[in-house]
Formats: C-alpha cells, sequence, structure tokens
C-alpha cells in the first residue's frame, strides 16, 4: 500500500487540498554475534538479526560470509592477502548458522586467518540500509597436533633399528604443511651417539584419515640405555617466527629404553626331560630335539627374508658310560640329535646335552657336572639341557 498525505490549503476564497507521498525511510540493521566466543576452524557460529524500519516496511535480508588472510582488506586488496571473491555461505533468514572453514577457496595454500559477514537489508520499497552491518570474526589458529609412537622388530636391541613414527595434524593449515625438526638425545652421563637416519622422513599417508599424515624415521643406538627421541612440529607461522608464535610449535617427545642383546632360551624340547636324578628309559632310536628357541636376534626356527635375524646355533655333546665328561658330537650342528640304543649296552647310562648360542657365542661356563646352565641371571632362560638316559 502506497503511503500519502493529505495536506489542505486555502485557494483563493475556497479551501482545497491536494496530496503528495511520503518520503520512505530506510530500515536499520545490526548483526547480534549469539556465540561471541573465539572461534576455530570447523568451530559453528551463529548470528542473528536485529533491524527495524521506522515505517514498518517489511525487511528482506541477504547474508554473505567470505573467507579471508586479512577481511581487513576485503575488496580492496588482491585475494591472496584480502578475501575470496565468492562468499562460502549466503542465507535469508534472520538467524543463521555456519561453520568457519579452515582453508581458504582461492587457493588450497592459505589457511582462512578471519571471515567478514556482510547483512543487507531491503526494505518492500527497496529503500536499503545504510550503512550495510559487518561483522569481522577472527578464526584463531589452530596449533598442530604430534603423537609419537615406536616399533622395532628386534626387541629394542642395540644397535637394531627401531622405527619412531609421527602422527601429524592441523585443521586450519592441513598436515603437510607442518614441519618437524627431530633430534635423539643419549642417556644422561654418557658418552654414546644415535642416529637418526633417514634425511627424508618416510611419508605416510592414510586414505582413511586423511587428516593427518605419519612421518617415520630410523632410530638406531649402539649402547644400551634410556634415549630420548624428540620431535618439535611447527605451523607455516611458528616456522615464520617461533619467538612471536611459540604456541604455533608442539613438541613431542618419546623414549627408548634401548637394551643389550640378550642370551638365547630354551623355549621347548623334546622328548620331555626327566626330574634331576631320574633316567629316561630308551629302548628304540630316539630323536632328541630343541623345536623353539627363544631369542631378540637368533631365534629358532629363524625367520626367513630377513636382514638382521639368525638363526640360533646349536652344540650337542654325549657323555658315554666309562667318560666323567661330556664330549662334542662332530657334525651335529642342528636342533635335532637322533641316538640309537643299539650302540650301547642294556643298563647304559647316557647323558645327551645340547647346548645353544647366539652371534655372541657367550661362553656356558658353567661347571660340566651341571646338567643345566644359565649364563644369565634368569635362571628360568636355560642355554644348556641334558637328558639322562638308560639303555633297556
Amino acid at each position: 500500500m502506497r503511503r500519502v498525505a493529505v495536506i489542505a490549503v486555502v485557494v483563493g476564497a475556497l479551501p482545497g487540498c491536494f496530496y503528495y507521498e511520503s518520503i520512505n525511510q530506510r530500515p536499520a540493521v545490526q548483526i547480534e554475534n549469539v556465540k561471541p566466543e573465539a572461534v576455530h576452524p570447523n568451530d559453528g557460529a551463529e548470528l542473528r538479526a536485529v533491524m527495524d524500519d521506522p515505517d514498518g516496511d517489511f525487511i528482506q535480508l541477504h547474508w554473505r560470509v567470505y573467507a579471508c588472510t586479512d577481511a581487513e582488506k576485503f575488496g580492496d586488496y588482491p585475494a591472496d592477502v584480502g578475501c575470496d571473491e565468492e562468499p562460502f555461505y549466503e542465507k535469508s533468514d534472520v538467524d543463521v548458522s555456519f561453520t568457519l572453514p579452515s582453508r581458504r577457496t582461492v587457493t588450497g595454500d592459505l589457511s582462512a586467518e578471519s571471515a567478514i559477514v556482510i547483512l543487507e537489508a531491503t526494505d518492500e520499497y527497496g529503500a536499503t540500509a545504510q550503512p550495510r552491518a559487518e561483522l569481522i570474526m577472527p578464526i584463531l589458529n589452530v596449533t598442530p597436533t604430534l603423537v609419537l609412537t615406536k616399533q622395532s622388530k628386534y626387541e629394542f636391541v642395540a644397535g637394531t633399528p627401531v622405527r619412531v613414527i609421527a602422527k601429524v595434524g592441523d585443521d586450519d593449515d592441513g598436515p603437510s604443511r607442518v614441519m618437524l625438526n627431530w633430534e635423539a638425545d643419549p642417556p644422561l652421563g654418557t658418552g654414546f651417539v644415535a642416529s637418526l637416519v633417514d634425511a627424508d622422513p618416510e611419508l605416510i599417508s592414510d586414505p582413511a584419515d586423511a587428516a593427518h599424515l605419519q612421518h617415520a624415521k630410523i632410530f638406531s643406538a649402539s649402547d644400551a640405555g634410556e634415549w630420548t627421541v624428540r620431535v618439535d612440529a611447527a605451523d607455516p607461522l611458528g616456522q615464520a617466527d617461533p619467538v612471536a608464535y611459540p604456541d604455533n610449535i608442539t613438541n613431542g617427545e618419546i623414549t627408548i629404553n634401548v637394551v643389550a642383546d640378550q642370551a638365547p632360551c630354551l623355549a621347548q624340547l623334546a622328548p620331555i626331560v626327566p626330574p634331576v636324578g631320574v633316567a629316561m628309559p630308551m629302548s628304540s632310536p630316539t630323536l632328541f630335539r630343541v623345536p623353539v628357541v627363544r631369542d631378540d636376534l637368533d631365534p629358532y626356527p629363524l625367520i626367513p627374508n630377513d636382514e638382521i635375524f639368525r638363526a640360533t646355533k646349536f652344540r650337542w655333546s654325549l657323555e658315554n658310560p666309562g667318560s666323567s665328561t661330556h664330549a662334542e658330537v662332530t657334525g651335529a650342528s642342528g636342533n635335532s640329535f637322533a641316538l640309537d640304543p643299539a650302540s650301547y649296552t642294556p643298563g647304559d647310562i647316557v647323558e645327551v646335552r645340547v647346548e645353544i648360542f647366539d652371534r655372541k657365542n657367550t661362553p656356558i661356563n658353567c661347571p660340566d657336572g651341571d646338567a643345566t646352565c644359565s649364563t644369565i641371571s634368569v635362571p628360568t632362560c636355560l642355554q644348556r639341557q641334558t637328558w639322562r638316559v638308560e639303555v633297556r
């Protein structure tokens, strides 16, 4: 409906009146930030239009939100330092909500450091609010995330490789823009030196977890002890000025307890060894075997197709009737040894002995008369076992 004004006038001696259209007044609009707390990438924003029209007209709203580097430079500077040319969000409602982006759409290499919200209001006669409402929303930088893990096929034995994996994420800059700095610290009070090989860490991507990248380096220490691998992850701001932006750098460290190569342990024996002082009767050929040896680097059976693993070495010996010591059996170097009772007289007592050695060839210094022997402080880890056999 058109607004008109009626004004009475006197023309000559006769009263009269004429009409003229009243001036349509502009609406006014403001933006209310329903959630005024700081926002980060991927956080939700909620805004409301607070509007007024002096004439009581219906007001049409138009929201536009642009991702920016510096929202103060909207429209006046090149897009790479200002804002995107196209809004990432548009709406016409009174209340709006949207998600703050992590990246600029102008290029995948720019993070969104702010957003500018523009709200225009137009009444039903085409009058627009002047000035339009604007709101600049800083998008706070997100600190990179860093998780360190360690992997070893060789029980973290000195001189063997340990795989250290740094899993990195960054919600606003993206994990590929995070730079890592690696360091390895030796045990306190030692002069040991470790190496973090691979100038360029192996980069692992997981299609099911695109928000993270995994950088893998190989750590190796020639000496046992508690080592520390330290990693710093810096996003672009932290790389540009680590003093000014310390919160843009995430520090992480992981402890690696490097151990010395341990002696091998007899894990399975066949036949079952009788108790001390008891002889096992044998009336037919018998195969004495060590099916399994447990060791960090020299197990049995051998783990194939590996550059470091080797197999346990075996030494078999016999104490025949009339002898007081065990004599090594020439040529018996495998994990089994066969004994035929036909070579003996019924009633003879024979002792069959096996001893095992890893690559260090640690001497077994127990007296020859000891049926078992452990070269380490763990008595259950045996390097020697003896079967006492009675020929039938």
